[in-house]
């Protein structure tokens, strides 16, 4: 459910027990409150110091709503804030707010602490995804995207012997796993077999900073940006489903 001017910003504070020796990531004290442009969430975390309660708050909201992205599946950036900092606020926020439903909440919070234990590499590759989402620059951008594909890739491709060749077998033999040959990948990359290839050239100059930073280069940067969102989108959600559940 979506309505008019602004997209979700979760807000929240947390509180700190003292006299604990050890941070326990897990909290049972979670209160959530509607606010008028978004959600207020108030934790109590178990650590020694003020700092450290709200730097575990941090993660530990940040890890939940790495999950919530992708329940909610829209390509919405979520925007955390702790204890009502302002957010800087550009004209394109403010077209949609999205209404999350408890059980979604409900459901990130569990699947947050599932993969935390479990599959913490694949929610690290959440974090990238939704890094994506919310960051304007299209070069990181760009990278969070392919590092959201890499991620996964590299923890759990096939181990056969293309992939032993590096990071860019690695991401076709996972691709092959789960969509088949490249002319039966999803329509974003359908039929283009050079798609892996021509990304992993671009990642490779923008994080080595050999990308030349000018207005041609920067739009053919920011036309890559739809299609990885979408095949980042659907890898993690594909992947999820077939190899992990």
């Amino acid at each position: 459910m979506f309505t008019d001017h602004s997209k979700l910003k979760i807000i929240f504070n947390s509180k700190h027990k003292k006299g604990i020796q050890k941070m326990d990531p897990f909290f049972s004290d979670i209160r959530i409150r509607n606010f008028n442009e978004g959600l207020i969430i108030n934790i109590t975390a178990n650590a020694p110091t003020s700092k450290l309660a709200n730097n575990a708050a941090l993660v530990f909201v940040g890890q939940m709503l790495d999950c919530l992205i992708i329940a909610i599946g829209e390509g919405l950036p979520i925007f955390l804030s702790f204890d009502g900092k302002s957010i800087t606020r550009t004209a394109r926020e403010r077209h949609i707010k999205r209404i999350v439903t408890e059980e979604e909440l409900k459901w990130a919070f569990k699947e947050s602490r599932t993969l935390s234990t479990n599959e913490p590499v694949f929610l690290k590759a959440y974090s990238w995804y939704r890094k994506g989402l919310y960051t304007e620059d299209p070069f990181d951008k760009f990278l969070a995207f392919y590092n959201t594909i890499e991620l996964i890739s590299s923890k759990y491709h096939p181990k056969n012997e293309a992939s032993t060749k590096g990071s860019k077998s690695q991401m076709w033999e996972c691709f092959k796993e789960i969509w088949g040959e490249y002319t039966e990948w999803p329509v974003y990359i359908q039929g283009n077999k050079s798609w892996i290839d021509y990304n992993y050239e671009t990642r490779k100059d923008i994080a080595h900073g050999l990308a030349i930073v000018n207005v041609e280069e920067i739009d053919r940067v920011t036309s890559m940006i739809d299609t990885i969102q979408n095949v980042a989108f659907i890898f993690l959600r594909d992947w999820k489903r077939i190899k992990l559940n």
